[in-house]
């Protein structure tokens, strides 16, 4: 856990940029994508190592999640002129997840895996096919392409190396946090 805060905090400003490039639509995809990585490591892992690789996907999938659902939410709503209802939208957001956390917590143990692994590779099943409920999602043309160029990518992530005091500071987040 350690392990995937850190590399939460490391990826949160790389992760930010990818997803101004490709577009949120696509970093959400791309997310649940990665998810699926995770959680198949997670379910494949024997030794601590392949345990770290789990832990880098799935600190990856949340930080290209982080912000893209957000600004999707927020951009249709204000497609509708409802913008000012974000707040309660996002509220219900995080109301379903509780929900889904609540119910698999009850339902999962009532599973009677004699391998308990495969929970594991459901739900990388379940995180690959929310994917196909993403492309149902209609954009705004603009918000359909990412909004940076590749160059400004490759330099923005270039740059996170090359200035001294935002490696430092990005290192002394990820170390706090964990």
């Amino acid at each position: 856990l350690a392990f995937q805060n850190f590399a939460k905090v490391l990826f949160e400003v790389p992760a930010g940029i990818l997803s101004d490039y490709f577009g949120n639509k696509k970093a959400l995809i791309i997310s649940n994508c990665i998810f699926s990585l995770g959680f198949v490591s997670y379910g494949l892992g024997t030794t601590f190592y392949q345990f770290l690789f789990g832990a880098f996907f799935y600190a990856l999938a949340q930080n290209l999640l982080s912000g893209s659902d957000s600004s999707l939410i927020y951009n249709a709503l204000k497609k509708e002129n409802k913008a000012h209802l974000f707040s309660k939208a996002f509220g219900k957001k995080w109301a379903f997840f509780a929900y889904g956390i609540a119910i698999s917590s009850i339902s999962v143990p009532l599973l009677d895996f004699e391998n308990k692994r495969w929970l594991f590779f459901l739900s990388a099943i379940a995180s690959f096919l929310s994917s196909s409920f993403i492309f149902n999602i209609k954009q705004e043309s603009s918000d359909e392409k990412g909004k940076i160029s590749k160059k400004e990518l490759l330099s923005s992530l270039k740059n996170i190396f090359i200035y001294k005091d935002l490696f430092y500071v990005t290192i002394v987040i990820a170390m706090s946090s964990t």
